[in-house]
């Protein structure tokens, strides 16, 4: 992997400038830039101050905004339209440069120092370092859980040395998700079930730092992905159950602190989130970045509450001639814009209570148990307005529980792509999709490609290309 792969944003910590709210780093330094590790973990404030900026970076890369993988997966499937008829995601045309792989690896190096230089400190007391070796594993398999699900089986990073990690190979899919789990498991013993603040010695009230349900929750997709049933209906179970999460009202999912949210991240500089920016128009009369194909309004029940909640509508009309051009409906999830006066009323959600409910359906009907998986159904359902689910047979349940997850979880995190794979439906499903899009569908653009900068510097990856894809 290219060096450009480990750019020195040392721990990814991202240059602040003075607007940035400090609130949050009241108890440690601000993030840092540009350090000797030693120094960085020679006290507990300067190595919190390290996991912030991880933290902090997340909002600044492709986990948030235009280019985060909520935007171009949703492109990808058949769940939004972009405004650029040359798009390459929305016309599964990506054909050198496959997003998201180099962020990604410079997070996951970002976090493999945090875990070395906290391992090797005498500086910092046995908490810190706890909260910092194991809120970095967390994060580290969520960076692995995409990378895996985008390109397919990646090599396996887990230290700063560079000479190691670029002549490392593709790991297998199955080798990554084994990864991915250790990670999870390890944090999820380790974090506690509170809270904490970003000095990592007291609590919070703010969900913006993993905790052992953090883990668990991404640890019950993983489950669900792998189709161990058992354990991703103990792991959700085990969220659901816990009285710190609840159901909220629509409009309130997706507010800073909701009781919804197993994790959150926190915005730059006090505004609300990079995804309300891009996905509210500017104004009413302009043409949304994305909006709602079809196919995806289709499958909302005419009383489904969300499709009134969760999406607006702009109408473009002709100035001159008072007709109108086109209506548009975009998401709505994110109602304040990043660029909004009045400080932050939203944050990134990252994990939330509803998917464990949805997990746990899934689980439940492939278990044989389907008035369990009725009853986790209604719960989303009548949130959502809709009347208890009168399904009684297994196959319908499942198709029932996976057109839930399109309506609940749209435009959130690659969940429908991913869906669309894990399920094997995706090449009916795309073809479908091209009718509207053009062009033709390939089965091989499941998986992005590699890009091709990473071959000039790994050998090993060298005619380990995803098919379709050219290497030079």
């Amino acid at each position: 992997m290219k060096t450009s792969v480990y750019k020195i944003l040392f721990f990814a910590f991202i240059i602040l400038t003075s607007s940035i709210s400090c609130r949050k780093f009241i108890e440690i330094d601000p993030p840092i830039q540009s350090v000797d590790q030693k120094d960085v973990f020679s006290n507990n404030s300067t190595a919190a101050s390290a996991l912030a900026g991880i933290y902090l970076d997340m909002n600044a890369s492709v986990m948030s905004g235009s280019n985060s993988i909520s935007v171009f997966s949703a492109f990808s499937a058949d769940e939004l339209i972009s405004n650029d008829d040359l798009n390459p995601f929305y016309k599964n045309n990506v054909t050198e440069n496959g997003p998201a792989w180099g962020s990604l690896y410079s997070h996951i190096f970002g976090v493999n120092s945090i875990i070395e230089g906290a391992q090797k400190s005498y500086g910092i007391s046995e908490n810190v370092k706890r909260e910092l070796i194991f809120q970095s594993k967390f994060l580290r398999a969520f960076y692995y859980f995409y990378l895996v699900n985008l390109y397919g089986g990646v090599p396996l990073v887990s230290s700063t040395d560079f000479k190691t990690n670029s002549r490392l190979p593709r790991a297998t899919e199955e080798q990554v998700y084994d990864f991915i789990i250790n990670d999870l498991l390890e944090a999820q013993n380790n974090l506690g079930d509170k809270y904490v603040a970003s000095n990592l010695t007291s609590l919070s009230n703010e969900r913006y730092y993993a905790n052992k349900y953090a883990a668990t929750a991404l640890l019950a997709r993983v489950y669900l992905y792998k189709e161990k049933w058992v354990e991703a209906e103990s792991a959700s179970t085990s969220i659901i159950e816990n009285p710190l999460y609840k159901l909220t009202a629509l409009d309130d999912v997706f507010r800073k602190n909701s009781l919804e949210a197993i994790l959150q991240i926190d915005n730059v500089g006090g505004k609300n989130t990079e995804e309300g920016g891009f996905f509210l128009p500017l104004g009413s009369g302009m043409v949304p970045n994305a909006f709602c194909g079809k196919s995806l309004l289709d499958n909302f029940q005419n009383d489904d509450r969300r499709k009134y909640k969760w999406i607006d509508t702009n109408i473009i009309i002709d100035p001159i001639m008072n007709d109108t051009l086109g209506i548009y409906y975009f998401p709505f999830k994110y109602k304040r814009s990043v660029f909004e006066i009045g400080g932050e009323q939203e944050y990134l959600m990252i994990l939330r209570l509803a998917e464990q409910y949805l997990i746990r359906a899934e689980a439940r009907v492939k278990l044989g148990d389907l008035d369990g998986a009725r009853a986790d159904l209604n719960k989303i359902r009548n949130r959502a307005g809709l009347a208890n689910t009168v399904t009684n047979t297994r196959d319908l349940l499942i198709k029932e529980v996976l057109a839930e997850r399109r309506v609940e979880l749209f435009s959130e995190w690659g969940h429908r792509w991913f869906d669309l794979k894990r399920t094997k439906t995706i090449d009916a499903v795309m073809n479908e999709a091209h009718k509207t899009k053009g062009g033709v569908w390939l089965s091989y653009k499941s998986l992005y490609p590699i890009p091709l900068k990473e071959f000039k510097t790994n050998s090993s990856l060298l005619g380990h290309q995803n098919p379709g894809y050219r290497e030079m």
